[in-house]
């Protein structure tokens, strides 16, 4: 079976519109900016399409230099120029199966920040529910349980 995954993390190199195709599919074409791993100082820049409403949810939360994971695979394309033919070119790009959002804590370089259990409840909910949720109320496993 052929394996074509990508999955990487970077940063919205270009302003987000989004657009329909002609089947009225929302549509957003953006440049992702990756950071080598080998490298300090080279950063790569990959072309990156994402249909439905991973496109209309990405333009709606996320602008220019937001920090993003993108899961998808590669697709390779050729523009023929009509003035020459012998000028065409190939590229690839990346087609979006799934974007992630990260947290703005990531933004600001923190690579190590993890986020509180507080801030991901809800606000509206009161002390004593946070507190239910995260001490979720599991009965203890007994020796006479296990089936060895």
């Amino acid at each position: 079976m052929p394996f074509n995954v990508f999955h990487g993390q970077g940063r919205i190199a270009t302003s987000l519109e989004l657009k329909q195709t002609k089947k009225g599919t929302d549509i957003v074409n953006f440049r992702l900016a990756i950071n080598s791993r080998k490298f300090e100082d080279k950063t790569s820049f990959l072309n990156v399409t994402a249909f439905g409403a991973t496109a209309s949810n990405l333009v709606k939360y996320q602008k220019k230099g937001s920090l993003i994971i993108v899961t998808g695979e590669l697709s390779s394309n050729r523009y023929t120029n009509p003035d020459n033919k012998d000028r065409d070119l190939d590229y690839v790009s990346i087609v979006v199966d799934a974007i992630e959002y990260l947290p703005k804590s990531y933004n600001s370089g923190k690579s190590n920040d993890a986020p509180d259990v507080n801030d991901i409840l809800d606000a509206s909910t009161t002390e004593s529910s946070k507190e239910e949720a995260v001490d979720d109320k599991v009965d203890p496993i007994k020796d006479n349980d296990l089936p060895f």
